[in-house]
C-alpha cells in the first residue's frame, strides 16, 4: 500500500521535458529522493542536464530520458536530499598556533597547567589558543598578567566558546596593536581595573576587533589552505552552500576566494568590525566575479547583543540564579533605530544578531518608527538565533516578515534563560514564520537535525525530521533570497545535491551526526563520490572528486 500511494505522489509531481534541451547529462535513479517541497516532497530519480535539474520524477520515467552519453548514478534506495545550506557560519584563517586541550568550562588550575605545559613545548612566536566557558571570564584574577606569568610571555588568546568574550596576554595585545589607552569601540567594551587599565578581557565589538587583526595576519596561502579544508569538510557532510560571516576582512576574503576558490558555494556576508566606527565595508566590491563562480557578496550583518552563557544577551527578567543581571544591547536604542534605517533604505538584506527578548523588543520599536509592516516584510531582515522571541514578541515577527536562522546546537544554553518560550522552533513555524538552519559551531548537519528534532530541555518545540531538513535546504536558499534557483529538487533548480551515506528519516537519533554524503554534486558536477555508489560513464577510478 506505501509503494502504491508513493507512487501516486511521484505520478503526481511536476516533470520538465528534457527531451526539449537534449539528453540530461547525469541521471540518479533509485533513490529514495526528498524534494523539500511541501507539495511533492517525495521522488525516486532526478535529471541534470548543465547545472541544473531538468526533471525529477519515478525511474521509469527519469530513466527513459537517457541516452548513449548520460552518467548515471544508481543511489541504491539511499536518501537523496538538495544540498544543505548551512545559514550561519564563521569561517576564517587563523594563525598557526598551540592549542589547549580544555574542558569545556575549565578551571584557571587547569588553564594554567595548559599554558605551562605550552611554553615548555612551543616556540616563543608560536600563538596559545584556547577555547573557555564562562568561568574565566567571570574570575577577575584571570587577566593579561595572569596569561604572562602562566605562559612565560607567550601570545595567548582564550575565547569563549560562544565567541562574545576574549582574554588576551599582554604580548598579544602588543602583536595587535591593542594600546593600554584605547577606547571602547562602538558595540564594544575592554574590562579595565580600578586605574583604567586594560585587563585583557575583551567583550563584543572590542574582541572581534582584535580577531579581525588576528585573522588578518595569515598569508594568502595559509587562507586559502584553510578555506579549501572546510570546503572539503562540507563537502563530506553533504553541504552545498554556506552563508558566511568571516573576521577576516571582506576584501581579503573575497580575494582569497577569487585565487583558491572553494568547491561549495559561498554567500560572502558583509561583517563589519567597528574600532573606526560604525562603517559598511566591501561596498565597491562585486556581488559576484568569474574567477569566483559559485560565490557571491550580499547582506550585511551586526551584533545586537551577547548570549546567555556570559548573562549577555539583553532580556526584560533577570538571569535564573539570583541578582538583577538582564543583559545589555550592545548599541544603545538611537543607534539600533540607525542601523534599522539603513537596512530600511538598502536594496541589500540586513541581518541582525539577536538573541534576548528585550533585543527583538528594541528592533521592532525601531522597524515601526522607521518605516511600515509592509515595505519591511519585502526586506526579509533577519534574526540570527531569535531564541528570545518569546510569545509575545512572535506576532511581530510575523508582521514585520522577519526570517529566523535557528541555531539548534544553541540548546546548551536553554536552561540558562528565565523559564518561558526561549527557543521557540515549532511555534515559528505554526505561525508561518520562515525558519533556516545555520550551525554557527558544529558544521555536522546530521548532529543538527539531531539536536533540532529533540531538542533536550525543550522537547515540546522539537521540529520533526522533514521539517528540519526543509529548515536546512528550503528555508535557508529563501533566507538568502535565493529560493528560486536552490533549495529544492526541482525543474529549473541548480543542480546541487547530496547522497547520504544513512536514511535520516528513519535511522535512530542518537545515530544521525554519524551521518556523511558518499556522493555531493555541485552545480551539475560531482564534487566528491566515495565510490560506494554504482554509477555508469564516470572514469574507472575507485575513488574520485571534483569536475567529473
Amino acid at each position: 500500500m506505501k509503494r502504491l500511494l508513493l507512487a501516486a505522489v511521484i505520478a503526481a509531481f511536476p516533470l520538465m521535458a528534457a527531451a526539449q534541451s537534449g539528453a540530461p547529462d547525469l541521471i540518479i535513479h533509485h533513490g529514495k529522493v526528498f524534494t523539500a517541497d511541501p507539495a511533492h516532497r517525495w521522488a525516486e530519480a532526478v535529471a541534470i542536464r548543465g547545472n541544473r535539474i531538468v526533471a525529477v520524477g519515478t525511474n521509469a520515467e527519469i530513466t527513459a530520458l537517457a541516452q548513449d552519453s548520460t552518467k548515471r548514478v544508481d543511489a541504491g534506495g539511499r536518501v537523496v536530499v538538495p544540498g544543505f545550506n548551512d545559514a550561519h557560519t564563521h569561517q576564517g584563517p587563523k594563525p598557526d598556533g598551540f592549542g589547549l586541550s580544555l574542558e569545556s568550562d575549565p578551571t584557571w588550575a587547569l588553564t594554567s597547567a595548559g599554558l605551562v605545559n605550552s611554553a615548555e613545548e612551543t616556540a616563543g612566536d608560536l600563538w596559545v589558543f584556547g577555547t573557555i566557558g564562562p568561568k574565566l571570564l567571570a574570575d577577575p584574577s584571570v587577566t593579561a598578567q595572569a596569561l604572562d606569568k602562566a605562559a612565560g610571555g607567550r601570545k595567548v588568546v582564550l575565547s569563549s566558546w560562544t565567541g562574545h568574550g576574549l582574554i588576551f596576554s599582554t604580548a598579544a595585545m602588543d602583536a595587535l596593536r591593542i594600546r593600554d589607552t584605547a577606547a571602547d569601540p562602538p558595540g564594544g567594551w575592554f574590562e579595565r581595573d580600578a586605574k583604567q587599565h586594560i585587563t585583557g578581557k575583551m567583550f563584543e565589538y572590542a574582541g572581534w576587533n582584535a580577531e579581525r587583526r588576528l585573522a588578518d595576519s595569515v598569508s594568502d596561502n595559509d587562507a586559502i589552505e584553510q578555506l579549501k579544508t572546510f570546503s572539503d569538510q562540507s563537502l563530506l557532510f553533504g553541504i552545498t552552500s554556506v552563508q558566511n560571516m568571516s573576521m577576516l576582512p571582506l576584501a581579503r576574503y573575497e580575494k582569497i576566494e577569487r585565487h583558491g576558490p572553494a568547491a561549495i558555494r559561498i554567500r560572502m556576508i558583509r561583517f563589519p568590525m567597528t574600532e573606526n566606527g560604525r562603517v559598511t565595508e566591501g561596498t565597491n566590491l562585486s556581488a559576484t566575479d568569474r574567477e569566483r563562480p559559485l560565490s557571491v557578496i550580499s547582506g550585511t550583518k551586526w551584533i545586537l547583543d551577547g548570549t546567555p552563557v556570559e548573562k549577555g544577551a539583553a532580556i526584560r527578567r533577570p538571569y535564573p540564579g539570583g541578582g538583577e543581571a538582564v543583559g545589555k544591547l550592545d548599541f544603545p536604542p538611537d543607534e539600533i533605530k540607525a542601523i534599522l534605517k539603513e537596512a530600511f533604505e538598502s536594496n541589500e538584506q540586513t541581518l541582525l544578531h539577536v538573541a534576548g527578548d528585550r533585543t527583538a523588543a528594541a528592533v521592532f520599536d525601531a522597524m515601526r518608527a522607521v518605516g511600515p509592516a509592509e515595505e519591511w516584510r519585502k526586506k526579509r531582515l533577519r534574526f540570527e538565533h531569535g531564541d528570545g522571541l518569546e510569545p509575545d514578541l512572535i506576532p511581530l515577527a510575523k508582521e514585520f516578515g522577519i526570517v529566523v536562522v535557528l541555531n539548534p546546537a544553541h540548546i546548551v544554553a536553554h536552561s540558562l534563560y528565565p523559564a518561558g518560550g526561549y527557543m521557540p522552533f515549532k511555534s515559528l513555524l505554526k505561525a508561518g514564520i520562515p525558519i533556516a538552519i545555520g550551525s554557527d559551531g558544529p558544521a555536522n548537519p546530521g548532529l543538527n537535525i539531531m539536536l533540532a528534532t529533540t531538542l533536550p530541555g525543550n522537547p515540546a518545540e522539537a521540529l520533526t525530521r522533514e521539517e528540519a531538513v526543509e529548515a536546512y535546504t528550503r528555508g535557508s536558499a529563501y533566507a538568502e533570497m535565493m529560493e528560486n534557483d536552490k533549495g529544492t529538487l526541482a525543474p529549473g533548480k541548480l543542480a546541487d545535491l547530496a547522497i547520504l551515506s544513512q536514511d535520516i528519516f528513519r535511522a535512530s537519533a542518537d545515530r544521525l551526526p554519524a551521518t556523511v554524503s558518499v556522493m555531493t554534486i555541485i552545480d551539475g558536477r560531482v564534487a566528491l563520490d566515495d565510490g560506494t555508489l554504482k554509477r555508469e560513464g564516470f572514469p574507472m577510478a575507485p575513488r574520485f572528486r571534483g569536475n567529473q
